[in-house]
């Protein structure tokens, strides 16, 4: 369902600042973690597009949420928590929520939002 051919990227090929989450699916079968995004293409005239951020061969994924927060999850950072090269990454997203912890074998931008 959520299977597409692994084009590996590495955390800083992505911008995550701004980008809208707008939906997370899990994909058990395929160990595929997608967040569908609006994603900015062009800050200057305000244009964001559909993307969805791959985190393939994931194998744990944290949500911690404050309470009481309302209007769109936007994401103010993505940081690596294992700045070292290995086979297996986490990932700390901060969003105008809470945080967001992902850990994962290999990370894609996909154009359009993959279907759930």
């Amino acid at each position: 369902m959520l299977s597409l051919p692994d084009r590996s990227m590495n955390i800083d090929e992505i911008e995550w600042h701004d980008s809208e989450i707008v939906k997370v699916v899990e994909g058990p079968a395929d160990s595929v973690l997608a967040f569908q995004v609006l994603y900015p293409t062009d800050w200057k005239n305000n244009v964001f597009e559909e993307k969805t951020i791959l985190f393939h061969d994931f194998f744990e994924y944290e949500v911690n949420q404050w309470p009481d927060v309302t209007g769109p999850e936007q994401i103010l950072s993505a940081v690596p928590l294992d700045p070292q090269p290995k086979k297996r990454h986490s990932i700390y997203i901060e969003t105008t929520r809470g945080y967001r912890r992902v850990c994962y074998s290999s990370l894609e931008l996909a154009d359009g939002h993959i279907p759930a």
